[in-house]
């Protein structure tokens, strides 16, 4: 955690700093005493004026978050709008900081007062919770002394609230008495030399200044104006302290001549109306310009003394409002105010190809949109438009129509020179910049089928949403990507066809024909892609089988395969498995819980899922009539299901359910009421959803076309009633419907050919005793397997369309797979369970002892000795998550197998109870010196597990083993750890020698002890070296190249975090650039991750390429990244993150 900053030892830098945050408060408007001015020479006003921007133009350049309020209100007070969006501006403009009490001992009420005023906003509603700052700062208040507390504290409080009182907010408490005695204290604690001080008798010019601008509201009150000239008198003394013209700080603290205190004196004096400039304020001929004027460095800041060689914030900031002051000729404290004036938007139309109407201002009403506020401008210009129904987008202006160019060109708004938009119902803000234009959006289009092979094509290419220029004509401006192929020249058909007249020979992948900027009106490189026809490669079955077993052996259990996680073991792969390999009883096969455990199903589940767990079951030779421990009867629960009209759900569900039950029936298990009469009603429910031409759909039309996915089910239902006439005929005639559909390719799909659709028909087809290797299922030379032989991909696995994706789709694969079994045997893997087979014998159950105690905490168990049913191949991790989840008992736990590590039981975790406090288990009273997850658990075991304080000590187990430390670092550092101690060591670069790092900071995180080094750290002694704390035996080290801005550390972060990035400005959109965002692992290695630029033009998506590492330390590093402008738009940063 980082420090506090520390604290000056010079009783004079104190003071400076407490001046700062008094000086940081907008004021009052003074009253007019009709004293008159001196009006200051044009030389001298020239040089105020040339001043003042080089200061303001420092700021411009800093492009710094304007976080002090001090510079908020001198920027104001200089004339610029802090909302124009130019400026950075701190998030408590908006929100509130949270940590603000009512009652503050501190300045914070007065700082954000006028912070707020300066960026117009209103101070008595702050904030989206609506706090009244006046009135929390005047129950600050000492109802005795009138006191708010320090005299300079007091004096800013004062000056708030009679700026409030000024512009009519409400205040609270305070009235006429409590100003009254508020006044009285600051005259009673003016010193005897006339002006003030933070404390002692001597006054100096920072305070006095401060005074006056307090006092200014009461010129024209005696008593106020008695005090106000002696601090007039006490300021001209101090002045002639000096013969620059400045203001002397005297005193055994004062700080002598300095630019805060010069700046201060000022704001006092053009507070009660001085002309600063007028010659009762010179020293010789010196005035307080040019007393300035030595302060001021070339890029517009200041010094604190003439002698220093380096910008000082502080003095930048008050020589800011004091230059504001002179050239005003008054106190912003005396002026400061909301903005009440009407908003105004510039709107500005571009047509096609010329402008319709130039920038305009239009005053709009607050809350009016950007319809409104551009339809009002058209009306008074008698320029045509057309809205859409919803009034949210233009369809046409100045009888221009959205897609004239034939695509999705269209109009669109873009707002401050920000992303374009076509929706225009929005909220206008003052000063709004607003562009309605018409976007040209170009599309390339390649018309022309290619095949591998071909040499020297002619490529037709159709433009839509914009036109070419004459530039397209020149071959030099296409490009043809991905080969070797170029384009020799350019027939221009028409302003948005062309020919490409290509030389080369076509080869197999697909091609990027790009049109360069200079091709299209809309300037922008414009690509398209043209996939030539390649030669197909026939495969056999045995081929596509082996690889998609392969699959499952191999990469199926690899998360990295999929989009959003790794599945688990679906039914069907169980089905699928079962019938073609070993897996399922080999240990390949990663089981679902459900085939051991009653998952909690409803007997009345209106879902498939009777009809999933019936075929799962059955697939690893369980029995679904006895099924789990609760001896549950699937096939009757399903059967019960059936309504009158013989229906089981819709169709999909129907047709699946009778293949579940009369698969029941045949193998002799007790199916319930499933009989003859129902099995009747339900065959002829289904017979009764056939289409008018044969095949069936999830539609309740029968004109309606057949779907070949829902037919290719209902013949695995029907494959069992061919010896009935009616089902035999719609057999046929769905075989008829599905010979039709039949794509030119040989396969199916009813949206488009896909590997599902395929698969399924072919069951259905085999199922019905067809042979899908024959003539009859041939179109075009090719039969369904080689349809099907497309989609499988080259780790076996099958993509469900075309082109394939990177992520495994398990649907199209477990299908695939049945169907590639069914071709291969010629026999349905649904009726495989019609067979009576190897039906799992009743088994006598197996109990344990059982308990997860927490007696070395004093709290006795968690879970009491208890008996427990424990399942084949149960661990002590297994029984023990089965038995807390089934309690709702919380668990945490890393790893898998051998390697899994219990790291909390019902929120009790690991060094919760000191360095060497966590869980460990015991059977039999002997603590295994291996993994939880690999001890199988025997008959009348006694598992225990304990929660211990002092590695196992305190349980009666005397293993203490030694923990394996381990250290990662960047290559360039040499890290090592002996007995417990870091040693770390830098390679020079120019020496290429190795020596002793600079230790910066260090932190614990999810048990990882993070060591930063670089230049500003403290040299390691190499002897001693970095002692690890107790329990701690892993370390990362942070090689800081340059000086980082670390964000917080954050754990237990997800294994898939997308980081989201905004930046004050828009980035430049290109590779080089984007690449600047780099995330690395703990070793310092450049981790795979994917960088998107938002619409806004300001965020970036940080997303990892394949899923984080469980457990393991990585770090994002932001250097250099550049603006739409070229400039670096952030300083360097650093964010620590550990996966979960």
């Amino acid at each position: 955690m980082r420090k506090g900053s520390r604290v000056s030892k010079t009783f004079s830098v104190l003071l400076s700093l407490l001046l700062v945050l008094s000086v940081l408060t907008p004021t009052v408007q003074a009253v007019d005493t009709g004293v008159e001015k001196t009006k200051a020479t044009v030389a001298e006003q020239a040089d105020v004026e040339e001043l003042l921007a080089k200061t303001i133009q420092f700021y411009k350049n800093k492009k710094m978050k304007l976080d002090s309020w001090q510079t908020l209100v001198g920027l104001y007070a200089a004339g610029e709008d802090l909302n124009n969006g130019e400026w950075i501006l701190p998030e408590w403009q908006k929100e509130d900081p949270d940590y603000l009490e009512p009652i503050h001992h501190g300045t914070d009420h007065i700082r954000f007062i006028f912070g707020l005023l300066a960026m117009n906003e209103d101070p008595a509603d702050a904030w989206e919770t609506n706090r009244n700052l006046y009135a929390e700062l005047a129950s600050q208040q000492n109802e005795e002394t009138g006191s708010f507390g320090g005299i300079n504290k007091h004096m800013w409080a004062l000056l708030a609230m009679d700026t409030g009182e000024r512009l009519g907010a409400d205040l609270g408490e305070w009235n006429t008495d409590k100003k009254q005695k508020a006044l009285q204290f600051l005259f009673d604690n003016q010193n005897e030399d006339g002006g003030y001080s933070f404390f002692g008798p001597v006054s100096d010019p920072d305070m006095t200044g401060m005074g006056m601008i307090a006092l200014s509201t009461y010129q024209g009150e005696e008593a106020a104006d008695a005090v106000i000239e002696r601090t007039k008198d006490l300021l001209r003394a101090r002045q002639l302290d000096l013969t620059t013209g400045g203001f002397n700080s005297p005193g055994n603290f004062g700080m002598g001549d300095n630019a805060n205190s010069t700046a201060t004196a000022i704001w006092g004096l053009a507070a009660v109306n001085e002309d600063i400039l007028a010659e009762k304020w010179h020293v010789g001929d010196q005035t307080v310009v040019d007393a300035i004027k030595g302060f001021q460095f070339e890029d517009g800041s200041y010094k604190w003394k003439v002698t220093d060689k380096s910008a000082n914030l502080m003095a930048t900031e008050q020589v800011l409002l004091a230059l504001a002051d002179i050239k005003a000729g008054s106190s912003v404290w005396n002026r400061i105010a909301l903005k009440a004036e009407q908003p105004t938007a510039n709107v500005k139309v571009d047509g096609v190809d010329a402008p319709i109407l130039a920038n305009t201002a239009v005053a709009f009403e607050t809350g009016d949109t950007i319809v409104q506020v551009v339809e009002q401008l058209l009306k008074e210009q008698n320029i045509p438009y057309e809205l859409d129904q919803l009034r949210e987008n233009f369809v046409s202006i100045n009888n221009v129509q959205n897609g004239s160019l034939h695509g999705t060109d269209q109009w669109v708004v873009d707002v401050n020179e920000e992303s374009s938009t076509s929706f225009i119902d929005k909220a206008v803000n003052d000063n709004d910049k607003i562009h309605i234009f018409y976007k040209r959006n170009a599309v390339l289009k390649s018309m022309t089928k290619l095949k591998v092979g071909d040499k020297d094509p002619t490529i037709e290419i159709k433009l839509s949403g914009d036109t070419f220029t004459e530039a397209a004509s020149d071959a030099s401006n296409w490009t043809v990507g991905n080969s070797d192929l170029t384009v020799g020249s350019v027939t221009v058909d028409s302003n948005q066809k062309v020919l490409l007249h290509v030389q080369g020979e076509v080869p197999n992948v697909t091609l990027s024909i790009t049109g360069l900027a200079k091709a299209v009106q809309s300037n922008v490189n414009t690509t398209a892609n043209n996939t030539p026809a390649i030669p197909e490669v026939i495969r056999t079955v045995d081929d596509m089988l082996a690889d998609t077993l392969r699959f499952y052996e191999v990469e199926r259990y690899n998360k990295d395969n999929f989009r959003w996680g790794m599945p688990g073991i679906s039914w069907t792969e169980l089905v699928a498995l079962g019938a073609s390999s070993s897996q399922l009883s080999d240990g390949t096969a990663q089981l679902p819980d459900w085939l051991t455990k009653d998952p909690g199903l409803q007997k009345d589940e209106a879902d498939t899922h009777h009809i999933r767990y019936i075929f799962g079951l059955l697939a690893v030779g369980k029995d679904p009539s006895t099924a789990w421990e609760t001896k549950r009867n699937l096939y009757a629960e399903l059967a019960a299901q059936q309504k009158t009209d013989g229906s089981i759900g819709a169709i999909n569900k129907h047709v699946w359910a009778m293949l579940a039950l009369d698969t029941g029936e045949k193998r002799g298990q007790d199916v319930g009421t499933w009989d003859n009469t129902t099995k009747e009603k339900a065959l002829q429910h289904i017979l009764n959803q056939e289409k008018d031409k044969g095949g069936f759909s999830l539609s309740l039309k029968a004109a309606d076309i057949a779907d070949p996915d829902i037919t290719g089910m209902v013949l695995l239902a029907l494959a069992n009633y061919q010896d009935d006439s009616a089902a035999n005929a719609a057999i046929e005639r769905a075989k008829q419907a599905l010979r039709e559909q039949q794509l030119d390719t040989a396969g199916w799909g009813a949206w488009g050919e896909n590997s599902n659709s395929i698969a399924t028909v072919i069951s259905g087809l085999v199922a019905v005793g067809e042979d899908v290797t024959s003539d009859k299922w041939q179109k075009g030379g090719k039969l369904p397997l080689d349809a099907l032989s497309k989609f499988q991909t080259k780790n076996g696995a099958f993509a469900f369309t075309l082109p394939a994706d990177q992520w495994v789709n398990t649907k199209a694969v477990e299908q695939s797979l049945i169907a590639l079994q069914e071709v291969k045997t010629g026999k349905s893997v649904w009726q495989q369970f019609s067979e009576v087979g190897n039906v799992e014998p009743p088994v006598e159950p197996e109990y344990i002892t059982f308990s997860v105690e927490t007696r070395t905490m004093g709290t006795g168990d968690i879970i009491s000795p208890k008996q427990l049913k424990i399942e084949s191949g149960d661990t002590a991790f297994t029984a023990l998550k089965r038995e807390v989840e089934n309690l709702s008992i919380p668990i945490k736990f890393t790893g898998v197998g051998p390697t899994i590590y219990v790291k909390s039981i019902n929120n009790l975790g690991e060094f919760d109870g000191g360095p060497l406090s966590g869980w460990m288990y015991s059977v039999n009273g002997e603590f295994p010196q291996y993994g939880a997850g690999i001890y199988e658990l025997q008959k009348d075991d006694i598992l225990r597990w304990q929660y211990t304080t002092n590695l196992g000590a305190d349980l009666g187990d005397d293993w203490n083993p030694t923990p394996e430390h381990s250290v990662e670092a960047p290559e360039n550092v040499k890290a090592t750890i002996t007995d417990g101690k870091l040693q770390i060591q830098l390679k020079d670069e120019k020496t290429g020698e190795f020596q002793p790092a600079k230790v910066e900071k260090t932190e614990v995180v999810d048990g990882i002890m993070i060591v930063q080094i670089g230049e500003t750290g403290e040299v390691l002694d190499a002897l001693k070296g970095l002692e690890l704390p107790a329990g701690i035996v892993q370390a990362v080290v942070l090689n800081n190249d340059q000086l980082y801005n670390y964000f917080e550390t954050v754990s237990k972060i997800e294994a898939t975090k997308e980081w989201n990035i905004k930046f004050s400005g828009a980035l430049q959109n290109d590779a080089e650039n984007l690449e600047k965002v780099v995330v690395r692992n703990a070793a310092g290695e450049i981790v795979q991750v994917s960088t998107t630029l938002g619409e806004d033009g300001k965020s970036l998506k940080i997303k990892p390429s394949t899923r984080y590492t469980q457990g393991e330390l990585y770090y994002l590093t932001i250097t250099d990244v550049l603006s739409a402008n070229g400039e670096v738009i952030k300083e360097p940063i650093r964010k620590v993150f550990v996966i979960e």
